[in-house]
């Protein structure tokens, strides 16, 4: 049976009468709590909405959401017996037949650095040799015919303006920081690449 319409008190104020539909709304929206008091004057008597018998349809139980139940699998269901990680224990035979790092003679490395030591060089037989040549580099010999045409042009200039001994001084430095500067480009620079 729905609610009658109802008087609410919100915040210290008297609200409403509130029908059946908005008294849901309300409820749905948080906005009217169990808690809140009601009455069906104005002028009370007030009493808490989920003291009300007929207020049962607006705040409906909630429903209880649980986790499943969690259904373990056992994986690793192999005959095998347990390792046996002991120094004096053999190491087991299915692990020579996968080609294991370890020899059948000694026991399992302990230690984090021998296992780490016996697996890189368990890697490293395994690795083939990489054929390493060396690539031609195409550019050397154009820098090298711009080095010999700027360093003809400038000896040009030193030789033609004798006459000149600022321009005779520019060319020759210009001769010393283009030869020393391609030269570190063409035989050092270009190496680290």
């Amino acid at each position: 049976m729905p609610p009658p319409a109802l008087f609410l008190r919100l915040n210290q104020e008297v609200r409403g009468p509130f029908g059946p539909d908005v008294l849901a709304d309300l409820a749905q929206s948080g906005v009217v709590t169990p808690d809140t008091e009601a009455s069906t004057d104005s002028g009370g008597p007030w009493i808490a909405l989920r003291m009300r018998g007929d207020c049962a349809v607006l705040f409906p139980p909630r429903r209880a959401f649980r986790f499943k139940a969690k259904s373990f699998e056992r994986m690793n269901r192999r005959p095998d017996p347990a390792i046996d990680v002991r120094p004096d224990s053999a190491p087991p035979s299915s692990r020579e037949a996968a080609g294991s790092p370890h020899p059948a003679n000694r026991a399992p490395p302990i230690d984090v650095m021998d296992i780490l030591r016996d697996n890189a060089q368990f890697e490293a037989r395994r690795e083939e040799a990489l054929g390493l040549t060396a690539r031609s580099d195409r550019r050397r010999p154009a820098c090298l015919i711009l080095l010999l045409l700027v360093d003809g042009f400038l000896a040009w200039r030193i030789v033609a303006d004798r006459s000149r001994p600022l321009t005779m001084l520019y060319s020759l430095a210009g001769l010393i920081v283009v030869t020393f500067g391609l030269t570190w480009v063409i035989f050092s620079a270009k190496d680290r690449r």
